[in-house]
């Protein structure tokens, strides 16, 4: 019997990792701060009220409080991954590359959903409610039923958002893959025409705004418990735990990190091999102290 030869293919099937590009697009980059560990971003206290036909003087005089919101810069670290000298010999394909796209990728996706966490509050009548058909929780940990988000809850969060007076441009609203797949389908069965292309960051996007809105899906954006206190990324979870997306204004949200570093300890002869790891610091908060023009939308029971 004659022995077959075997054949590897030179490209090897990435991990799939998706991220802060989103991020890049629907808040104020707070870059020119990232060498601080704190960054304070001031914010306006209450304007003075306005009087029409006073005659009365003098006016009684008042001073503005002011107020500031402050995030922290976190570190993100990767690694360290070990890749051995015989690998450069006995693979087909390039595993160093494909260990720096696994750390550029991970890095990205695990500092986006820190940041869609850090940007999220739960505030008396600055959040909406989804209302649809039942659907089952897909947050950690969640059993039975909760609200599918329709189109008329992004209708209320639009409206929520002039409320507030927040600009009518550059409204921004991130959804996870459950979330966003409900409002497709609640949406294609009406008027409005709901197709879905990929953006230039590489993310699903309606084609069309809705009810001023870019609408865009993510991987994940962050759960919280029944009572609105947000989950740390990773958490078990409990079986009454909720979903929710974000819709942003963008001056109205800011985000910091800094370049990637890079760590190779290259030709280590105790591992026989090199050495990679990465790290980046970077962190996220609502822009405004009065947290107007974020607003969450959180999955009903």
């Amino acid at each position: 019997m004659a022995l077959q030869k075997e054949l590897w293919s030179p490209v090897i099937s990435e991990n799939l990792f998706r991220g802060i590009e989103a991020i890049r697009m629907v808040a104020t980059d707070d870059a020119i701060y990232r060498e601080a560990k704190t960054i304070h971003l001031p914010s306006a206290g209450t304007a003075p009220s306005v009087t029409v036909g006073n005659t009365s003087y003098p006016v009684s005089i008042v001073e503005r409080t002011d107020q500031e919101v402050t995030y922290d810069l976190t570190n993100f670290e990767i690694g360290p991954v070990r890749v051995g000298w015989a690998d450069a010999l006995q693979l087909s394909y390039d595993k160093l590359n494909s260990v720096v796209n696994d750390f550029m990728g991970n890095l990205s996706e695990r500092i986006a959903a820190k940041l869609t966490l850090d940007m999220y509050h739960y505030t008396a009548g600055a959040y909406v409610t989804t209302t649809g058909a039942d659907v089952a929780g897909h947050a950690t940990g969640a059993t039975g039923n909760r609200k599918s988000l329709i189109g008329a809850n992004v209708r209320s969060a639009a409206e929520l958002m002039t409320k507030q007076k927040v600009a009518i441009t550059d409204r921004y609203l991130l959804l996870d893959y459950a979330m966003f797949w409900q409002l497709v389908g609640d949406l294609s069965y009406g008027t409005y025409r709901a197709d879905v292309a990929i953006n230039a960051a590489g993310f699903n996007q309606l084609t069309m705004p809705l009810y001023g809105f870019t609408v865009i899906e993510m991987p994940f954006i962050g759960y919280a418990t029944s009572a609105g206190v947000v989950r740390a990324y990773g958490n078990a979870g409990g079986t009454t735990d909720v979903a929710f997306g974000l819709a942003v204004q963008k001056q109205c949200a800011s985000y910091a990190f800094t370049d990637l570093q890079m760590f190779d300890g290259e030709g280590r002869p105790e591992y026989f091999g090199d050495l990679l790891s990465a790290s980046i610091y970077g962190g996220a908060k609502y822009r405004r102290y009065d947290k107007k023009g974020v607003i969450p939308i959180i999955q009903g029971s």
